[in-house]
C-alpha cells in the first residue's frame, strides 16, 4: 500500500501526464492515488477531467458523481456545487443532479439559485411523466418562497391534474388569505371565482400534459420576474438563519492540490 504522504507527488505526476496528453497512463497514476485514501473526493473530480479530454463522457459523469457524493460526505459544499455544474455542462439530460444542486444551494443559503433549479428538475419530472415528483418539488419551492402565489397556483393546477381536489382548495384558500394581506384585489376575484369553481365541480382533467404546455407554463411562472421576484417581497437571497455566502466559481473550486 503506497503511504498516504505521496498523494501529493502522484498527482502531480498526473498532472505532468495529463499535460502531455497522456491521458491513460495519468489515469493509472490516479488509481494509485484511490489507493492512498480512497474517500478522497478530489481525485474522483480529477480522473473525471480527465475522461472528458479522452471525450468519454459516461466514464467522467461517473466519477463526477462519486465526487459529489464524497464532497457532500464531508460537507464541503462548494466543490459540491462546482460538480454539478461540471456534470450539467456535460450533460444537461442529467435531471437528478438539478435537484441535487438545489438541495446545496438551500443548504447554503442561495434561496433565488435553489428555486431555479428545483424548477428546473420540476420541468423535467413534468416532461417525464412524474406529476407526483412534480408535486414534491414545487412543494419544496413553495417552502423557501411562501409568499410567491404563482407557485401555489401551479401547486393547484398539479393537484388537480391528480384528482386532489381537498389539496388544491387548501392550496387556494391560503393563495386567497396571501392576496389579502397583499393588498392585490385585482387578482383576488379571480382565486375567489376559481375556489368556487373546484368546489362545486368534479375534478377530470388528463393527467398527461404536452411538452408545448409544459414550455408555456414555465414561461408563465418565470418569464417576466427578476430574482428578487421569484423569493418574494420578504425574502433575498440571504440565508434564513445567516449571511449568505458566496457563490463559488467553478474555476477555483475545481483546483486540486
Amino acid at each position: 500500500m503506497i503511504k498516504k504522504k505521496m498523494q501529493k507527488p502522484l498527482k502531480n505526476q498526473a498532472a505532468e501526464l495529463v499535460m502531455n496528453g497522456k491521458f491513460t497512463q495519468a489515469l493509472e497514476i490516479y488509481e494509485k492515488v484511490k489507493e492512498t485514501d480512497n474517500d478522497e473526493p478530489g481525485v474522483y473530480n480529477l480522473m473525471g477531467d480527465v475522461y472528458l479530454k479522452m471525450r468519454e463522457t459516461d466514464n467522467a459523469i461517473s466519477q463526477f458523481k462519486q465526487a459529489l457524493e464524497l464532497y457532500k460526505k464531508v460537507q464541503y459544499y462548494p466543490n459540491a456545487i462546482a460538480v454539478c455544474k461540471k456534470i450539467l455542462r456535460t450533460d444537461k439530460d442529467q435531471a437528478e443532479v438539478y435537484n441535487e444542486l438545489a438541495d446545496l444551494y438551500d443548504e447554503r443559503g442561495f434561496i433565488g439559485e435553489a428555486v431555479i433549479n428545483y424548477l428546473e428538475y420540476a420541468r423535467k419530472m413534468r416532461a417525464a411523466g412524474d406529476i407526483k415528483k412534480e408535486i414534491e418539488i414545487y412543494k419544496k419551492v413553495r417552502e423557501l418562497v411562501p409568499f410567491r402565489t404563482d407557485i401555489r397556483e401551479k401547486l393547484v393546477d398539479l393537484y388537480i391534474a391528480e384528482g386532489e381536489k381537498d389539496a388544491a382548495i387548501e392550496e387556494l384558500e391560503r393563495i386567497e388569505q396571501l392576496l389579502i394581506q397583499q393588498d392585490k384585489q385585482a387578482k383576488l376575484s379571480d382565486i375567489e371565482e376559481r375556489l368556487k369553481a373546484v368546489r362545486t365541480i368534479k375534478i377530470s382533467i388528463p393527467k398527461v400534459v404536452e411538452e408545448e404546455e409544459l414550455t408555456k407554463e414555465k414561461a408563465k411562472i418565470i418569464s417576466g420576474y427578476s430574482m428578487d421576484d421569484l423569493i418574494g417581497e420578504d425574502y433575498s437571497t440571504e440565508r434564513r438563519k445567516g449571511k449568505k455566502e458566496r457563490d463559488p466559481s467553478d474555476s477555483l473550486f475545481d483546483k486540486e492540490d
